[in-house]
């Protein structure tokens, strides 16, 4: 990577945590809302592009928007109904649609990328909305020093050490660097777990290894959307960054396993 490239990453990376940092101390929740209106918006339109979907952005993207302001009145039940009615909506569409053949021109492939970005974008956002209006800002903060951790020393440990490949789909990944990232974590994770947190070295311990693998794995899973759709990227959101999805894909998947260290 040249050093231009790379200044212009540490110069998003950081202006992004920043950001992300003050709107989790403020008191007030509108900023971070706000922010996660964004990005949630524009992963998924990524998601749909991904997946040649765009017939279900109109449905989609009014569902999440509702969904963030119930989620922000804390009316986390009707949450769950304004999803499912856009799932209901969707199947609606396709049964008008398809009403002249029948099941043969029914589009169960919209029907399934509605229910895999719920599951796999929204869910977790509204996760992370949760977490800040009940006051456990301190798993999210966590939780994204875990993330970053991983990313970080495996990024640079894949760079220095890196011969083995980790998997096809994703050819820069390596198994020396997913190794790395994994024990930078668990020490970064650990120690900010404990500072943060206070739940003990067996649970910090857990948690930074949960976050740390779970994190890998959604970084591979959208490493094969897109492999899938045929794109480097998911889009040019982020200078130097590529996508949101690009920059959220490991937090998609650790920020909904943090619950379970609520317990």
């Amino acid at each position: 990577m040249e050093r231009s490239e790379l200044t212009r990453r540490v110069i998003t990376a950081i202006v992004g945590i920043v950001i992300v940092f003050v709107s989790l101390i403020m008191k007030d929740r509108t900023l971070f809302y706000l922010i996660v209106a964004l990005i949630g918006t524009v992963a998924m339109y990524e998601a749909v592009e991904l997946f040649s979907a765009r017939s279900i952005l109109p449905v989609i993207v009014p569902t999440f928007l509702v969904s963030l302001f119930l989620a922000y009145r804390e009316l986390y039940g009707y949450v769950l109904g304004i999803i499912f009615l856009g799932f209901i909506v969707s199947i609606t569409i396709q049964i008008i649609n398809s009403r002249e053949h029948g099941v043969l021109d029914f589009d169960f492939g919209s029907i399934r990328n509605y229910s895999l970005i719920n599951l796999w974008i929204v869910t977790p956002l509204l996760t992370g909305l949760y977490l800040k209006n009940t006051g456990n800002t301190a798993i999210i903060f966590v939780t994204l020093i875990t993330v970053w951790a991983t990313d970080t020393f495996a990024y640079f440990g894949g760079i220095l050490f890196g011969r083995k490949k980790l998997h096809a789909i994703s050819p820069k990944k390596t198994i020396e660097g997913a190794i790395i990232g994994t024990i930078g974590a668990l020490i970064v994770g650990t120690i900010s777990h404990l500072l943060i947190c206070a739940r003990g070295l067996p649970v910090a311990i857990a948690f930074s290894l949960s976050i740390s693998i779970a994190g890998q794995i959604g970084d591979l899973f959208e490493s094969a959307v897109k492999r899938k759709a045929g794109k480097k990227d998911s889009g040019r959101f982020f200078p130097g960054h590529g996508g949101v999805l690009d920059r959220i894909d490991s937090l998609l998947f650790a920020i909904p396993l943090s619950l379970l260290f609520l317990l």
